[in-house]
């Protein structure tokens, strides 16, 4: 569900369903889609819908609202989908069986319009506080991988730091010792340079405050500095 418009797929055969629903969400950021029966709906999920909630008669050719809700359970993505069953009558072993099949809730027919707008509504609300409980979790487990991150990276920094200054030390003593040849100084040149590159390293490593990857070879995700 975007900000603005919740999406509705309607599974019906009764083609008068469709245009009464649009009456009833007149105004409403609601876009409504329809499918006469399981088959088209699942169909039309197969394509690429993603409804933010499904309205579902249990009565239909091919592929009844039951038979539908059975092969939804197959699909994860669609267990925090509400799903509103229509129904003729008001309590049959068919409501429970959909009830117990995963649907959310039902409106009997013929439609009291104030009830079915109120339970519409209801289960739109639901789908909307499942999306930012999702969110916020989202968000709670980026943070936690953000302070991992930050931690271990901190961790590392520290770990690295105290012998990196000794090895340091130990080269500005060899560096300013008399009688060394070029060769030799060259080389050891070459050791500082390199090793002022892995101070700077643990100097960013220590500066670390955002958390982003990197793919590594083995199928696996490194810390990416270079983004920082």
């Amino acid at each position: 569900m975007s900000d603005q418009t919740a999406l509705v797929l309607v599974v019906d055969d009764d083609p008068s369903i469709l245009p009464l629903l649009e009456a009833v969400f007149e105004g409403e950021a609601v876009t409504l889609v329809g499918a006469a029966s399981g088959v088209g709906a699942l169909e039309r999920l197969a394509a690429g819908l993603a409804p933010d909630l499904l309205v579902v008669d249990l009565m239909m050719p091919e592929m009844g609202g039951l038979e539908l809700l059975g092969e939804l359970k197959k699909r994860p993505d669609f267990g925090r989908v509400p799903v509103i069953l229509f129904t003729a009558k008001k309590l049959t072993e068919d409501v429970v069986a959909g009830l117990e099949a995963g649907a959310t809730d039902y409106v009997a027919k013929p439609f009291d319009l104030g009830e079915l707008r109120a339970r519409l509504r209801g289960a739109l609300r639901m789908r909307g506080l499942i999306l930012e409980l999702e969110r916020l979790r989202e968000a709670a487990l980026e943070e936690e991988r953000l302070k991992v991150a930050v931690e271990a990276a901190g961790g590392i920094a520290h770990a690295l730091t105290q012998p990196l200054t000794a090895a340091l030390l130990k080269l500005e003593s060899l560096l300013g010792r008399p009688g060394a040849d070029d060769r030799l100084r060259g080389e050891l040149e070459f050791v500082r340079r390199s090793l002022d590159r892995v101070a700077r390293e643990v100097q960013r490593i220590q500066q670390v405050a955002s958390y982003r990857t990197t793919p590594y070879p083995g199928g696996i995700e490194i810390l990416d500095l270079e983004g920082e």
